[in-house]
Formats: C-alpha cells, sequence, structure tokens
C-alpha cells in the first residue's frame, strides 16, 4: 500500500476530484462496494460510478477485480524511485554494483549502474542523458582520490543542477569543489539508511532494518577492495597496474577469456567482417564482466529460466520450494517447456500456484492435477496472498542441490526496451527468509492442497466401469464436481 502522501499526489496528478479519491483509497484498503457505500453513505451504484470513472482517467481497461490489480500494479510502479549509480575506476565499479545489489536493492526502487568511466566519456554523458529523464537520484561512488579528477569534477558538474547528486564515500575525503555536495560514508549504516529512507519516503526503522539485513553482504565487498586512488594522466584516470596480492583465481579467468578474444579473431569471418567482429567481442567482453562481478548474485534473462530449470531438475535431481504467480511472470506452465518441468520434478518439491480469477483456475485445473500427481501441489487465491503476506506477492523459487540452496526470483528492469532477468542468490539469510515464507504460507489455512482432491477423483473412477459411453460421462462430472468444490474453497 503507498503512502497517503504519494497517494494524493498520484490522483491529484490524475485531476481526481475528492469523491473519487475517497472512493479510490476505501478500494485500496479492499472495502466491498457495500462497505464503502456505508463509509461515504452514497448508494451502491453511486460507488460504481466513481469508481468507473476513476479507471477511465486512469486508463484502465477490463472487467471486474481485474481493474483493481491493475490499479495496484500502476500504483506499484509508480511508486518506484529511479537510482542511478556513477563511478570512476575499477574499485569504483565494484562497489558501485555492490551497492546495487545489497543496499539499493530495495524493493521500491530500480537501480541502474552506469558502467562506462571517463576512458570513453563521450559515450559515458550520452547514457546519462539518455537516463537522466527517468532518474530520481544519482549517486556518485567515489574511493581514494578520485575527488581529486578532473574526470570526477566534470561527472559531478554535469549532474548537479539536472537531478539530485548525492556522494557514497568508501576512504575518500573530499576536495574542492566537491565540498559542498552533500555525502555520506559508504561503511556508516546509519547514513545509509537515512538515505534508503529519504529516497524511498519509508519508516526510518524499515530502512535501518533493511540496511542491517544488507550491510555485512556490502561490508565483505568492501573488505576484499583494495582501494587504491586511481592514476592520473591529464584528464585521463587510468586503471592501477594489477599489483602482486591480486586474487590469482581472478587473473587466470581474466587470462582464459584473453584466449578465447585471440581465438575469436583469427577465425576467417571475423577477421573479414568488422561487424561481426564487433558483435562477438562485445559478447565476450559482457560474459567477462559478469562473471568477474560474481558474489553472492549471479543474472540471466527470464526466458532462459525454465530450460536451466529442467537441467536441474534432470541432471542433478534438484529439489524445488516456488511460489508461482499463473500468468503474471510465468506463462509457459501450459506450453511444452511446462510439461519438461513437470516430468523432472522432484517427488519432495513443493509449489504454490496462486490465482487471480477463477476461470485461470478453471483453465489449469488439469494441469494441476498432472503436477499434484508427481509432486506436492498447492493453490491459492491472489487476494489472500497480497492481505496476508505483503513483499512476496512475486514469482520465486528456492532451489535445493546436494543440500546446498538458491533463491531464483524475476527482476524486472526499469528500462521497457530491456528484457526480464532472473537473479540467483546464494545469500543464506536471503534464501531462509524465503524459504520460511514458502512454509509459512503452506501451513497457513488460505490454501488448498492438491493431493486430496487428486486421490478423490482417482477413487471415484476406479469405482466405474468403462464399458459404455455413459461411463465417460460420469467421469467428466467426477472431474468437474471435484473442480467446481476446490474452486468454492479457493475463490469463496
Amino acid at each position: 500500500m503507498p503512502t497517503e502522501q504519494f497517494l494524493k499526489d498520484f490522483l491529484k496528478k490524475y485531476n481526481l476530484s475528492d469523491a473519487e479519491s475517497e472512493a479510490v483509497s476505501l478500494v485500496l484498503e479492499e472495502k466491498s462496494i457495500q462497505e464503502i457505500s456505508l463509509k461515504l453513505s452514497v448508494s451502491e451504484n453511486a460507488v460504481r460510478k466513481r469508481l468507473g470513472e476513476v479507471y477511465e482517467k486512469l486508463g484502465i481497461s477490463g472487467r471486474g477485480p481485474g481493474k483493481l490489480i491493475k490499479l495496484q500494479q500502476m500504483l506499484s510502479l509508480q511508486n518506484n524511485r529511479r537510482v542511478l549509480i556513477w563511478w570512476s575506476g575499477s574499485d569504483g565499479e565494484h562497489l558501485a554494483e555492490s551497492l546495487k545489489n545489497t543496499i539499493f536493492s530495495y524493493q521500491q526502487l530500480e537501480t541502474k549502474v552506469c558502467t562506462l568511466d571517463s576512458r570513453i566519456s563521450k559515450a559515458w554523458r550520452a547514457e546519462i542523458e539518455q537516463s537522466l529523464d527517468n532518474v530520481d537520484i544519482a549517486i556518485g561512488c567515489l574511493t581514494p582520490g578520485l575527488s581529486q579528477k578532473p574526470w570526477v569534477n566534470y561527472a559531478s558538474g554535469f549532474l548537479t543542477g539536472r537531478v539530485r547528486n548525492q556522494l557514497i564515500l568508501f576512504g575518500e575525503n573530499l576536495s574542492d569543489p566537491l565540498t559542498h555536495l552533500s555525502s555520506i560514508d559508504g561503511t556508516n549504516k546509519e547514513e545509509l539508511a537515512r538515505l534508503l529512507q529519504e529516497i524511498t519516503h519509508s519508516e526510518i526503522n524499515e530502512a535501518r532494518e533493511w540496511v542491517k539485513f544488507k550491510f555485512p553482504q556490502l561490508n565483505k565487498e568492501i573488505e576484499q577492495t583494495e582501494l587504491q586512488p586511481a592514476l592520473f594522466d591529464g584528464d585521463k584516470i587510468e586503471q592501477p597496474e594489477l599489483q602482486p596480492t591480486l586474487d590469482k583465481n581472478k587473473l587466470a579467468e581474466a587470462t582464459d577469456f584473453k584466449e578465447a578474444e585471440n581465438y575469436l579473431k583469427a577465425n576467417k569471418y571475423i577477421q573479414k567482417n568488422v561487424c561481426f567482429e564487433l558483435i562477438i567481442l562485445d559478447s565476450v567482453t559482457e560474459t567477462r564482466k559478469q562473471i568477474m562481478a560474481v558474489n553472492s548474485d549471479y543474472f540471466i534473462p527470464a526466458v532462459l529460466y525454465p530450460q536451466r530449470l529442467v537441467s536441474l531438475q534432470r541432471d542433478q535431481e534438484a529439489r524445488v520450494f516456488a511460489l508461482a504467480l499463473i500468468d503474471h511472470q510465468e506463462s509457459f506452465w501450459s506450453e511444452a517447456i511446462g510439461r519438461e518441468i513437470l516430468d523432472t520434478a522432484d517427488p519432495d518439491s513443493v509449489r504454490v500456484f496462486v490465482f487471480t480469477k477463477a476461470e485461470d483456475f478453471d483453465r489449469n485445473f488439469e494441469m494441476l492435477l498432472e503436477h499434484a500427481s508427481r509432486y506436492q501441489v498447492y493453490v491459492m487465491n491472489y487476494k489472500m496472498l497480497a492481505r496476508n503476506f505483503k513483499g512476496f506477492v512475486r514469482d520465486f523459487s528456492v532451489i535445493e542441490v546436494s543440500r546446498s540452496k538458491v533463491l531464483a526470483e524475476y527482476v524486472e528492469s526499469g528500462d521497457k526496451n530491456q528484457f526480464k532477468n532472473i537473479r540467483f542468490s546464494a545469500d543464506e539469510k536471503e534464501v531462509a527468509k524465503h524459504e520460511d515464507k514458502i512454509k509459512k504460507i503452506i501451513e497457513s489455512e488460505l490454501v488448498q492442497s492438491m493431493r486430496k482432491p487428486l486421490e478423490d477423483i482417482i477413487s471415484r473412477v476406479q469405482q466405474i466401469k468403462i464399458s459404455n459411453f455413459e461411463a465417460l460421462q460420469r467421469l467428466t462430472s467426477i472431474q468437474e464436481e471435484v473442480r467446481t468444490s476446490l474452486r468454492k474453497k479457493i475463490f469463496s
């Protein structure tokens, strides 16, 4: 539920009247039409009319509860704050990514890291200018000696005046002309919490709890980073030479990728076709950067996730504990890949399927029965999930292989042109938190197990002798009776 002030600003933006705003506020509290009618002392038809006018002003189409869900999603997207983290130097890049994956992975934030430094400043400026329209705050990640560099001064001056520009310091002491800019200590939990609270407009205690939860991971990254001043040559910031203390494994990885690049350059088609060469080398570079940046998180395109899950289940006997919102992120259950997930599923896996509408439940009923015959399957109503388990109304899985576990969840991109990603997290606390939430959902009275309906159907079918068409009709009616009964329990 958005804050009261945010809701007021949002409704004002769309020129909603006071009467319409009152109706929207109450419907967002999940009050029924009858309850709203009594609260506002108007007829139920008047309430419906007001809400209809609201949906029309907001451009929300559809019927029934689907409109409310679209309104909630619209508010959620509008309520997100967009953060751009900029950096310079290898240490700055590493810590900028760490900030994004820890403190600024907060639910209400869409965080992007500008991954271009001063060596290609024109490209950097072009990327920044393209992003500024959608940015609420820019955060500079500064390591020792960077505030004295012309490039960093240029970047700070360029951003200041266009957007709020906040500096986070990691062992750096600001020097003129940056001393007038707002800055905090990146190793101070209280200062990080207050910045997070200011950006998200959340309660300070919530911000503190989040920073407390994520800070150990960030601190580990800080400790592993050898904060050394970047070498300076004119207006150009160079990367320091590799030190003898650099991790030998990282050097080996870098060497392996260099060999791969050299091998590709020897390809006759690459030698003759510059465009072909640039495309391939760019892919190699992106892969190298992603692997070198791995900490407790790893990302893959969401479209690759179903096949990756099948591979883990088939080859590694992975167990899965999952919450699946049907037709939200995962629309593949009725497709061939959904069948592969079913066929390779471990009998000890658990999945809770969540449905928004009764029609969706009816349409997927046979699929649910098939999955329930293979492993533990539960079903529940989207509204009950949203009302009782706030913060977990999303698709996620805890995947276990050989007693090790990772969290897999969908990550929305702030850029509409970007593909959705799956984030795999090996953070033990985060994994345990989500696994515990799955258990609490299953233990609640809000879910229905598919095992009993399946056993009921099988038991009743076994008593029928299939000898004529009438018996076949009876098979269909048994499934319909069980489905109708279960649907009433879920959506009543």
